[in-house]
């Protein structure tokens, strides 16, 4: 077998088809088990082209670093927008939930610096995957950010469900017909409560204590 010597390597003679260009430029080390996949000069080229990217996504990171918008968040750090679109949308966001919501203690001023931050990134996922169809990585880290929003909601008191529960609390009208509710159904699940026998004339009736008006 021929033997071509490269300083301190030694080759085959025999070269092998690369799997970049096709071309028979594969050389193999005569102490190797292994074939190379690519020769000498595809391989150049694809460190070339990655240290590229590399270096085109560190300067973009960098540029994109000197852009970025800081506000401050309720409980006193700051938060790192994109642009202004993102800034109109925080900014928003905070004056819905100062108008709507009393929030005092830095525990709650937390949560919902955390939550707006969360609303951030899933408006930026909205952006990002508009008229598109998530797979199911996507769908699955979006599910994730929904439940964590959910979570604070309802750990401050601002989720759907506890508005409601409030408003049912602090409103007698709403607790009045709760109870007429109840009691109607109370009737239709035990009507032999409700049986009426006149001692005169032995007729039996029913009797509805519960109107259809609501207060």
């Amino acid at each position: 077998m021929d033997l071509q010597m490269s300083g301190e390597r030694i080759y085959e003679d025999k070269l092998y088809k690369c799997s970049v260009c096709e071309q028979d430029k594969v050389r193999k080390l005569i102490d190797s088990n292994s074939i190379p996949t690519m020769c000498d000069y595809c391989r150049k080229l694809k460190k070339s082209n990655q240290m590229r990217t590399l270096h085109m996504t560190q300067y973009k990171e960098r540029l994109d670093s000197t852009s970025f918008i800081f506000v401050d968040a309720p409980d006193g750090t700051n938060i790192k927008l994109k642009n202004k679109d993102e800034e109109n949308f925080y900014l928003s966001k905070l004056k819905k939930y100062k108008e709507e919501y009393n929030f005092n203690n830095i525990a709650d001023l937390s949560m919902l610096s955390r939550m707006l931050i969360l609303e951030i990134e899933m408006n930026r996922m909205q952006i990002r995957w508009a008229g598109m169809n998530l797979n199911a990585q996507s769908s699955q880290i979006f599910t994730k950010l929904s439940e964590e929003i959910r979570k604070i909601q309802d750990s401050l008191g601002i989720s759907r469900a506890k508005r409601m529960d409030s408003e049912s609390a602090e409103d007698p009208s709403v607790l009045i017909n709760n109870l007429l509710e109840r009691f109607k159904n109370f009737q239709k699940e035990h009507p032999e409560k409700f049986i009426y026998k006149c001692e005169k004339c032995g007729n039996i009736q029913k009797v509805n204590f519960v109107s259809e008006q609501r207060v």
